[in-house]
């Protein structure tokens, strides 16, 4: 079986393949955090800071220049 619809054209993505791939976003964004923080260990503000950019752009999903 392949991924085409009858018609030949591509079916849209399957709920499963679509928790797939946000679970794969949210591991690589984890992944991210983890290595910011294994970089700043010693510099504790700096990532602080970080956390707090990312997490006012988390809850009001303002663009990076509002942030920064």
């Amino acid at each position: 079986a392949d991924s085409n619809g009858s018609n030949g054209e591509p079916r849209p993505s399957s709920p499963p393949d679509a928790q797939r791939k946000e679970k794969l976003t949210f591991a690589l964004a984890i992944n991210y955090v983890m290595k910011i923080k294994t970089r700043f260990a010693h510099q504790l503000d700096t990532y602080t800071t970080f956390l707090k950019i990312l997490d006012a752009y988390n809850k009001e999903q303002k663009s990076i220049q509002e942030v920064y």
